[in-house]
C-alpha cells in the first residue's frame, strides 16, 4: 500500500507516479499480475527518500533553532 498519489504532495516522486498510473491504465489486467511491479518498488523507494528528506530538513531546522537561541540568549 502507499500514499494518496497526488504529484503536488509528492513533488520528488511525481515521474514516477505519472509512469505507476499509467501502467494501471494501460494493464488493467496485468497490474494484478506483476506488471507494475518494477514501477511499484521504485515508487516505495522514492516516497522512503522523500521522507528522509524532510527528516533530515527538519531536523536541520530544529538544529539551527536552538543555536538561534543560544546565540540570542543573554
Amino acid at each position: 500500500m502507499h500514499p494518496p498519489l497526488t504529484l503536488h504532495r509528492h513533488p520528488m516522486c511525481a515521474e514516477i507516479i505519472e509512469e505507476f498510473q499509467k501502467c494501471h491504465i494501460d494493464h488493467p489486467i496485468g497490474k494484478f499480475f506483476g506488471e507494475c511491479t518494477e514501477l511499484k518498488i521504485k515508487l516505495d523507494r522514492c516516497f522512503r527518500q522523500e521522507v528522509s528528506y524532510i527528516d533530515c530538513i527538519t531536523l536541520f531546522c530544529f538544529l539551527f533553532e536552538i543555536h538561534i537561541c543560544l546565540v540570542i540568549k543573554p
